[in-house]
C-alpha cells in the first residue's frame, strides 16, 4: 500500500503516531537547496504600525511621540511598503532616527551591540556605533564570523525562518529562546578575538502566504517541531515559495567571552597531560591572551611533586 501523502494526512482520525513516523519516512523529500531559500523584503511598516498603534497610549509621553512619528511618516512616502534596496533610506535618515526610537533606545546608544537587517540578510541598515565596529565591513555588509562558514549560518537561518512561519501561520508554540549563536569575530585593536552571544529579534518581521497556504495538521506541526534539523521534511510540507518574509530583524550581541574560554578551558585543563604538550599549550596561552586582553601574554608552566 503506498504512503498517504502527508498534507493530507489530518483527515484520517484513526491516523497514529506510528503512521505518520512511516509516511515521513517513506514519502520522497525534495534535496535541501543551497541557500536561504525565502523571499524577502526590507519593509518599514510593522514598525510604523507599531508606532499608530500607540497614538492614543495611556502614556501621555508616549502617545505624543507616537502621534509625531506618524505625521512625519504621512510627509515621507520613500519610507512606505516594501524596499528593494537599504539605499532607498538614505534620504530619510531623520525619520528613520524617529522610528527606531521604538527598539534604539538612546540611553542604550553607547554600549548595546544592535543592528537591523532585512529579513536573515547580511546587511545592516541602521546600527549602534558598537555594532558598527564589531559586526560591520564595507557597505554595510555583516562580517563572517570566524567559527560558523557561510553554508552553515544559511542553514542556521533557514531553520530559524521556519520555526518563525511555524509559529505565526500554524499557531505552533515556539519557546521565546536565544538563538543559541555564538560568533568568534575578530577583534582588530588588539590582534585577538570576542565570542559573542546572538539574538534574531523576528518582533518586526511578517509572514506573507504565497498562493494557496499548505495545511498542516496537528500532529504534522509537532512531528516539524521535533524535527527541527530535518530541512528536507520542512521543504516538503511547507514549501519555501509559498511564504516572503517582510519587514526587518534586530540582530543584538553580548559579549560573553569570559564565559566561553573559562568553559573552554575548563574542559582543556581536565584532559590528560594536556600541559605536556606544546600544541596544547600554546592553545590555553592563545585562550588566556583574550580573556585577558593582553596579547603578548606568555604562558609558563612549572611542576612540583
Amino acid at each position: 500500500m503506498p504512503a498517504p501523502d502527508l498534507l493530507t494526512l489530518a483527515a484520517d482520525d484513526a491516523l497514529t503516531p506510528a503512521d505518520l513516523t512511516e509516511a515521513v519516512a517513506v514519502a520522497s523529500a525534495p534535496d535541501v537547496p543551497l541557500g536561504f531559500p525565502f523571499a524577502t523584503e526590507l519593509s518599514l511598516e510593522p514598525l510604523i504600525a507599531y508606532w499608530r498603534e500607540r497614538e492614543h497610549d495611556t502614556n501621555p509621553g508616549v502617545a505624543r511621540l507616537a502621534r509625531t512619528v506618524c505625521e512625519e511618516v504621512k510627509l515621507h512616502a520613500a519610507c512606505r511598503g516594501n524596499l528593494h534596496h537599504i539605499e532607498q533610506l538614505d534620504g530619510i535618515q531623520d525619520l528613520i532616527d524617529m522610528l527606531m526610537l521604538a527598539v534604539f533606545p538612546p540611553a542604550a546608544a553607547t554600549a548595546a551591540i544592535m543592528g537591523a537587517i532585512p529579513p536573515f540578510q547580511r546587511r545592516s541598515f541602521y546600527y549602534t556605533t558598537r555594532f558598527a565596529e564589531v559586526m560591520m565591513g564595507r557597505d554595510r555588509t555583516i562580517k563572517q564570523p570566524l567559527n560558523i562558514d557561510y553554508a552553515t549560518m544559511e542553514l542556521r537561518m533557514t531553520q530559524m525562518a521556519y520555526l518563525l512561519i511555524l509559529g505565526r501561520e500554524y499557531g505552533a508554540e515556539i519557546p521565546e529562546a536565544q538563538s543559541g549563536l555564538i560568533f568568534t569575530v575578530p577583534d582588530y585593536s588588539i590582534g585577538l578575538y570576542r565570542h559573542y552571544g546572538v539574538n534574531f529579534d523576528s518582533s518586526f518581521v511578517r509572514v506573507r502566504v504565497v498562493g494557496e497556504k499548505p495545511e498542516l495538521t496537528p500532529e504534522q506541526v509537532q512531528h516539524l517541531l521535533h524535527n527541527r534539523h530535518r530541512l528536507e521534511l520542512w521543504y516538503r510540507l511547507l514549501p519555501p515559495e509559498r511564504f516572503a518574509l517582510e519587514g526587518f530583524n534586530l540582530l543584538q550581541l553580548v559579549d560573553v567571552t569570559t564565559q566561553e574560554i573559562l568553559s573552554e578551558l575548563k574542559y582543556d585543563l581536565l584532559e590528560r597531560d594536556v600541559l605536556q604538550a606544546s600544541d596544547r599549550l600554546e592553545q590555553i596561552q592563545e585562550k588566556l591572551r583574550v580573556l585577558f586582553a593582553r596579547p603578548a601574554l606568555q604562558l609558563g608552566i612549572a611542576a612540583y611533586d
